[in-house]
């Protein structure tokens, strides 16, 4: 049996051990603050964790990135009962995000970043949490794993520098590594389980990404420059928002 490290099913094994309260939007929505909050916290950790402690190079970046940027605080984590709820707490956030495609239908996770003072590059980002983030990954943790892999590839071009006010064809190229990076845990969980099943848009994203990253064009996959810290942040500073 695969080490939980391993297995993208047993990611959030302990989550859900900690909190079977974990059934209901509705549930979840009326606890406390602090309850909310900690659950919160112990599923994102679960999630960071398991890319963290990947025995993939390349999805092991994808957590060591992620939490080096929250650690600077050049990205806030934000908790929310919905996403539009977590999003409105965004200081001088464009109207215009809120008219997306399928932000209503509140997404499992969205990370949104803005610039200041003219700059090309985006400068300050949010990754934005809301309780159908839990839900989603109590109820299918691949399937949330692999929208989180997605997420942090937005957040390594972020640190990377590959973000930009004006995305026009960098727009297209960062779509392909969260495409690339998504087939890259759907190719690393199929290794580890092979009885997994794959669902037929997962498919045709792995007949194009047949080895997940490494079948980006030329040009558009890259060696990230960062300098990796030695010290793993186990103690992110996060906090739910209360209801309005």
């Amino acid at each position: 049996m695969p080490h939980p490290q391993e297995s993208a099913v047993l990611a959030f094994v302990a989550a859900d051990l900690s909190h079977p309260e974990v059934i209901s939007f509705d549930g979840l929505r009326d606890m406390s603050v602090a309850a909310k909050t900690q659950i919160m916290s112990d599923y994102l950790d679960a999630a960071l964790r398991y890319f963290r402690e990947s025995d993939d190079p390349y999805l092991r970046e994808l957590g060591t990135t992620a939490d080096q940027a929250f650690e600077k605080d050049s990205v806030n984590i934000i908790f929310a009962d919905t996403t539009v709820e977590g999003l409105r707490c965004i200081e001088g956030i464009d109207e215009s995000v809120f008219q997306m495609e399928g932000i209503e239908h509140d997404p499992d996770v969205f990370v949104h970043f803005s610039g200041t003072n003219g700059s090309e590059l985006l400068q300050k980002g949010a990754l934005v949490l809301p309780l159908q983030f839990a839900l989603s990954a109590h109820r299918n943790p691949v399937r949330t794993l692999s929208i989180f892999a997605g997420t942090l590839s937005k957040i390594r071009d972020f640190e990377n520098r590959r973000l930009f006010a004006e995305q026009d064809e960098h727009d297209e190229r960062a779509g392909q590594r969260i495409e690339a990076s998504t087939a890259q845990l759907l190719l690393t969980t199929q290794r580890h389980d092979q009885a997994l099943g794959i669902s037929d848009n997962n498919w045709d994203l792995l007949r194009r990404y047949p080895n997940g990253v490494e079948s980006l064009p030329n040009g558009v996959g890259y060696r990230s420059k960062l300098r990796r810290s030695s010290r793993v942040n186990t103690n992110i500073s996060m906090q739910f928002l209360p209801r309005r």
